[in-house]
Parts: C-alpha cells; sequence; structure tokens
C-alpha cells in the first residue's frame, strides 16, 4: 500500500495511548490468572487495536490507505461487543450465561460482520459509498454512507453493549457500600465510550463533522478500569466473591465500620437476626444484639445468646494500610454445642452425685446393717451354748427385735430407692383413697407408737381420693410417720391432716419433737448429713427422707418441711385428685 502519512495530535494520542494499552494487556493475562482477568486482557487488546488503527486511518492522506486501516480497525471493532458482554458475566459470577452455543452465535456475527467489512468494494452491504474529506478538517477525513449492515450492526452492537450494562448495573448496584467504589469505577467506565458513541452515531455530535471519538473513550474506560485494579484493588475484592462464598455461607458474616455501624452482611445474618434490612444497615451492631460486641477487638471465638440462639463469633480486623477501619465477624451458630456442653456437665454434677450415693449406700450397709446382724450372731451364740438367764433372754431379745425392725425398715428402704434409680421404672397411677391408706400404715407400725405412748390424731377426709403411685405413697407415709414416732418425745401427739388447695390434696404430717435447727434444714435433702438419733436413742440411716422427696416428686409434687428447734416439724405434700374429690368439691361449692 502505498502513500504518505501526516500524523495530526488525534492520530498521535490514539497511536501512543495504544501503547500502554497493549503493554497493560499483556501484564494482566500473565499474572492474572482467573478467567475474567483474561476476558478483560482480550478486551483492552480489541479496543487498543481499533485506536491504533483508526490512529493510523487519521493519519492518512488518501481513500485507498483509509479503507486498508478500516480493515484493520474492524477486527476490533467486530470483537469488541462479544468480548465485552462476556467479560461481564465473568465478573459478576454468571458466566454460564454464555454458552458454547451462544458465544458460537456470538462469533459467528463478529466474522460475518468483519467478512462485509472485508468484501464491501464487492457489494456495498457495510459502506453503500466512501470518500475523502479534505474540506471540513485540517486533515483528510474518511466520509462514508452506512449500508443495511452497517445498520444491522450497529443495532446488534449496543444490544450486546447495553446487555452487559445492565447486568454490571443490577448486579454490582444491589451490593453493599463495601463495593461501592467498585460500582462507581465499573458504571462510569462503561457509560463514557456508550454515550460518546450514541453522541457519534445518533445525535451526529462529530468533530470536523467525521471524526469519531469512540477509540479515545474506550481507551479512557481501558485505562480508569486500570487505576481501579492498581489503586483500588477492583478486581481484588469482587462482587462474585460475596456472591459465591459470602452470600452462600451457612454461617452469618457482617461487616461493620470503625464506630460498630453494620455496613454490609450476608443472607445467613439477616435471617438470624430476624431483621429487616434497612433495620440492619447503618445501624449499631450492639444495639440490635444487645450486647457490646463491636468494641471486643480480641480475635478469640466468644459465644453470645440471642434469640434462644447461641453464635460463636469469629473477628478479623480490616485495615486500610496500618489503620483499622472495621471489622468482619463470623456468627457461627453453635446451639447444639453449647447445650451438649451442658448437657455433660449435667451429667457430670449427677455422675457426681451418683458416686456420693454410692458411697453414703456402701457406708449404711457397712455399718448399719451390719452392726445388728453382727448383734444377731452373738445373741444365737449364746442361746445355743445355754449361757443366758431366761430374764437375760428375754431381755436381749426385746433388743433384738427392736434392732431386727430397724434393719428391715433400712432394708425396705434400700430397695425402694434401688428400684427408684432404675432406668425405666413406671410410675403407676391409681385412684385410691388416702384415709384406708393411712389406717394400712399405721397399723404396721402400731408396736412404735405403743412403745413411746404417742397418740395420732386424724383429720383426713375418709371420702378423700387421689390419684397417684399407690406403692411410693404407702412407703413415703411409713417413712414420715416412723420419722415423727423418732423424734418425739413419750405420750405426746402425731397430727396428720389433709385440706384441698388449688394444687390438689394437702397432706400433712406434724410431730411435738425435738424439731430442727436452721443449719440441719438446710442440708436436709442432702448426702452430707447423717441422720440424727431419736428421742430414745433411734438410729436411722437419712435415706428415708431422700426417698420421699423423690417418690413425691415423680408423683407431681413437692415435699415441703416447716421445723423449730424444740417444738416439733410438720412434713407436707400435695397430691393430685382425682376427677370423684373434683366433683365432690364442685358439690360443695
Amino acid at each position: 500500500m502505498e502513500g504518505s502519512y501526516i500524523f495530526n495530535i488525534y492520530s498521535l494520542a490514539l497511536i501512543f495511548s495504544s501503547i500502554p494499552a497493549f503493554a497493560l494487556a499483556m501484564w494482566i493475562g500473565l499474572h492474572k490468572n482467573k478467567s475474567f482477568f483474561n476476558w478483560y486482557s482480550l478486551l483492552l487488546i480489541a479496543a487498543a487495536t481499533w485506536a491504533v488503527a483508526y490512529g493510523f486511518e487519521l493519519a492518512s492522506q488518501s481513500l485507498e490507505q483509509m479503507l486498508f486501516w478500516i480493515k484493520i480497525e474492524y477486527i476490533g471493532i467486530c470483537a469488541l461487543p462479544t468480548l465485552w458482554l462476556v467479560f461481564c458475566f465473568n465478573f459478576i459470577g454468571r458466566e454460564y450465561w454464555v454458552n458454547p452455543f451462544s458465544l458460537g452465535v456470538f462469533i459467528l456475527y463478529s466474522v460475518s460482520t468483519y467478512i462485509a467489512v472485508f468484501t464491501n468494494n464487492s457489494h456495498h452491504l457495510f459502506y453503500a459509498s466512501t470518500q475523502l474529506n479534505t474540506v471540513a478538517a485540517p486533515f483528510p477525513l474518511l466520509e462514508i454512507e452506512p449500508g443495511p449492515w452497517y445498520r444491522l450492526h450497529t443495532l446488534i452492537f449496543y444490544v450486546m453493549v447495553i446487555w452487559g450494562y445492565i447486568a454490571l448495573f443490577f448486579y454490582l448496584g444491589s451490593s453493599k457500600s463495601i463495593f461501592r467504589k467498585q460500582n462507581v469505577i465499573i458504571i462510569i467506565s462503561t457509560l463514557i465510550p456508550l454515550l460518546v458513541n450514541v453522541a457519534y452515531v445518533f445525535l451526529e455530535l462529530r468533530p470536523y463533522g467525521h471524526l469519531d471519538l469512540t477509540p479515545f473513550a474506550f481507551l479512557g474506560t481501558a485505562f480508569i478500569i486500570a487505576m481501579g485494579l492498581l489503586r483500588v484493588g477492583l478486581f481484588d475484592l469482587m462482587p462474585i466473591a460475596r456472591a459465591k462464598v459470602i452470600h452462600q455461607m451457612g454461617d452469618g458474616f457482617v461487616l461493620i465500620d470503625d464506630q460498630g455501624r453494620i455496613s454490609d452482611f450476608n443472607e445467613s445474618f439477616l435471617k438470624l437476626s430476624l431483621k429487616r434490612e434497612e433495620d440492619l444497615l447503618a445501624n449499631s451492631l450492639d444495639e440490635i444484639f444487645g450486647e457490646n460486641i463491636s468494641s471486643q477487638k480480641s480475635r478469640a471465638a466468644n459465644v453470645i445468646k440471642y434469640k434462644d440462639h447461641h453464635y460463636e463469633l469469629s473477628r478479623v480486623d480490616v485495615n486500610q494500610g496500618s489503620k483499622v477501619i472495621g471489622q468482619s465477624i463470623l456468627f457461627k451458630n453453635v446451639t447444639e454445642r453449647v447445650i451438649g456442653d451442658r448437657r455433660l456437665k449435667e451429667q457430670r454434677v449427677e455422675l457426681q452425685k451418683l458416686n456420693s450415693l454410692k458411697d453414703r449406700l456402701f457406708s449404711i450397709i457397712a455399718h448399719d446393717l451390719r452392726g445388728p446382724l453382727h448383734n444377731l450372731q452373738e445373741v444365737l451364740s449364746l442361746v445355743n451354748a445355754n449361757l443366758l438367764s431366761e430374764e437375760e433372754r428375754e431381755s436381749l431379745m426385746q433388743d433384738l427385735s427392736h434392732s431386727v425392725d430397724q434393719s428391715v425398715g433400712l432394708m425396705e428402704n434400700l430397695l425402694s430407692w434401688a428400684n427408684s434409680q432404675q432406668k425405666g421404672e413406671s410410675i403407676k397411677r391409681e385412684s385410691f383413697n388416702l384415709n384406708d391408706l393411712l389406717l394400712e400404715v399405721l397399723h404396721s407400725i402400731n408396736a412404735l407408737l405403743e412403745k413411746k405412748s404417742l397418740k395420732v390424731t386424724l383429720d383426713i377426709d375418709q371420702s378423700a381420693l387421689v390419684l397417684a403411685d399407690k406403692e411410693m405413697i404407702k412407703i413415703v407415709l411409713r417413712n414420715l410417720i416412723s420419722n415423727a414416732v423418732k423424734f418425739s418425745n413419750e405420750s405426746t401427739i402425731i397430727s396428720i391432716s389433709s385440706k384441698l388447695s388449688k394444687k390438689g390434696l394437702e397432706i400433712a404430717v406434724s410431730d411435738e419433737g425435738i424439731g430442727m435447727s436452721a443449719e440441719v434444714l438446710k442440708k436436709l435433702f442432702s448426702l452430707d448429713l447423717r441422720s440424727r438419733r431419736g428421742t430414745s436413742n433411734e438410729e436411722g440411716s437419712g435415706l428415708g427422707l431422700m426417698l420421699c422427696k423423690d417418690f413425691i416428686e415423680k408423683n407431681s409434687g413437692s415435699l415441703n418441711v416447716k421445723s423449730e428447734e424444740g417444738k416439733g416439724s410438720t412434713f407436707s405434700f400435695c397430691l393430685p385428685q382425682t376427677e370423684t374429690l373434683l366433683v365432690a368439691e364442685d358439690l360443695k361449692l
């Protein structure tokens, strides 16, 4: 191709600006290994190709030269919309929108358009006519008349560019403040060439009537994005990272500034906070959770409770240079772990109690049972050897009978306690007459009452029916009355009464015995308390009251105690009423 070139300010600006654009494209392609970087590198090469070729067109002095450089320009022009659209989809994390079929259609459009430009002299479908204009400007310009393919190409070009722009606008425009600088750079840089080309094609705003500023604008866009890449980490902190990683995290993520205000968060945090999105942004994290969270600088994880859930907080400082400008906090739901730890702690305490109980039971068996059995063995040896007189034998037999009675009572309590501790033990609730059960218990301990000349007064409704495990309540009554006998002075009164309450039928066993101090009352149901001796030096294990408390609670009641030292004690408990009792109460009303 013959001819001379006279370079002007426009041509030189395009040519020399294209050199760093090519260099930047090569650097990005070599140093960045993500797919959208590769597409951006190709996009930059296409824009630079258009620009440098247009620069030589503006320096050309003949129509033949200009038409030659147009064919070079359209290598970049035809590739630009496809590369732009694919870059946008990759940048916002929607690369799957460009499948092999759609990419093939885009490439077919680009290739067919370039062929139309290359063979225009044969059909004039792209340019209807071309001529050299030497009047409008200080240098020659190409004057063209668009053909039908040119108009179709322009329409498709704009559709693809606007499509990419809309994708950026919707997916980046909805991001939070941390991406605001990125969004401004992307939107401004994409608007510049679009607006310049609209002005050139539709408004005919062209210097000297024919000068196209679009390649200048594309180079400007390339350098704006390049500055964003180098200065603000445009592609290092991408919305795609948020969409694909942070946004889809199962744990809550929140970003706060140096004043504790929320700047960004993901869907998981929005759900766990139970707030609306507009109630979170720019509000204090401390106010939402009611705890001083933002001022904690430690990176060590800590656990907070919020709305019946427990969250473990992990923090990372957000730095700008050497200055901390905020924190990113991860909220991990550890409710199951906290509940599990609590259960383990409770089980550990329960195990300690069981070990203490085991030691106590072994102590009872070793001491309280071994003594009476040893005495029985000694007495039987003396009787078999005929070493006792009749009077001595009768005296020993009475003491032995009393000792055996205590041992039998202790064995019954031990067996009852052992049964109550068995897993899977069932409570056999039935409706029964309390007065009848009470008379049965009194009959079984009548000998103990007579020995101390004790009188029992009953104030029980003879038709009173309760709903409970009969055998358990029988053990409770026997132990409470036996306890009252043990600590009563001779010739005193034991009172047994019942009354209706909101909770059911309340039964009380009162004595006029020695009572208990506040210190003894405090330890009454603990394993630390050893049973005191009775007024007639009666011994006990202390197991009876624990058994009573356990059985009453298993029957939906509670055991209460009132006592004053030197004035006696009252043990009371409440049992659920049966329907018969409720009907009787209604009739009274």
